[in-house]
């Protein structure tokens, strides 16, 4: 089987060096990505970032939290065109976690088949070193019309915890539409 393009990106992370925003108290009121056929939501202090970096459809910075405050966390997107190469979602799935072992060493802490709605998705979550960081990823997977979809939370391990109630929100506000 080719490589899956998804992965050879690997999930994109960034460390973007910006100028600090204060975190409130307050809660954050949330905000609409709108494409074509999905959506996605996110809190106001995140930043999205549509510019197509590595491959992505867009790219959602968590606020950056102090002056040392080198790796933002992030939820992104990047799909494949997967038509005619009869890939579903379990087979999908498992190639990437073939791919992800064979191209970094990562530790597998999740995989499993989530059933939402009438739709499914595949859920992994798994941590990997990378440029110095010690990262933990939680990714969703879905295959639809001859696309590939891989959504991912991108956090430093000790963060992780943190941010995954929001990351939680962002990654199951994702919704496909029919136009």
């Amino acid at each position: 089987m080719k490589y899956i393009f998804t992965l050879l990106l690997l999930p994109a992370f960034v460390a973007y060096a910006q100028t600090p925003k204060k975190a409130t108290g307050t809660q954050a009121a949330w905000k609409t990505l709108k494409f074509d056929n999905y959506s996605i939501q996110y809190p106001s202090t995140w930043m999205p970032d549509t510019s197509r970096q590595m491959g992505t459809k867009f790219i959602l910075l968590s606020p950056v939290e102090s002056p040392d405050d080198k790796f933002r966390e992030n939820v992104n997107l990047v799909t494949e065109n997967i038509a005619g190469r009869h890939i579903d979602l379990n087979t999908y799935a498992e190639a990437a976690k073939e791919q992800l072992k064979a191209r970094l060493q990562v530790t597998l802490l999740e995989g499993k088949k989530v059933k939402k709605g009438e739709g499914e998705y595949y859920k992994m979550i798994y941590s990997a070193d990378q440029s110095n960081y010690h990262l933990k990823f939680q990714q969703y997977y879905w295959v639809t019309g001859g696309t590939a979809y891989v959504l991912t939370f991108t956090a430093e391990i000790n963060k992780f915890a943190g941010f995954k109630p929001t990351a939680d929100k962002i990654q199951d506000s994702f919704k496909f539409h029919e136009f």
